[in-house]
């Protein structure tokens, strides 16, 4: 059974070398908007991934 969001993995990663690599040249805004309206939706897919492989109960 597959989870019934798609995860870009690949774009996560991205984000994650921007900030790595250029912490002093992001908007902090831009930090906070992409949390504010991405990280819900991601935390509910691992969940329902998690929930899903039986790992949480």
């Amino acid at each position: 059974m597959q989870s019934s969001v798609f995860i870009s993995w690949f774009v996560i990663a991205g984000f994650r070398n921007v900030l790595v690599r250029d912490y002093l040249g992001i908007s902090i805004l831009r930090v906070w908007n992409i949390v504010d309206r991405d990280l819900p939706t991601l935390e509910a897919a691992i969940r329902n991934m998690l929930s899903i492989s039986g790992t949480v109960q």
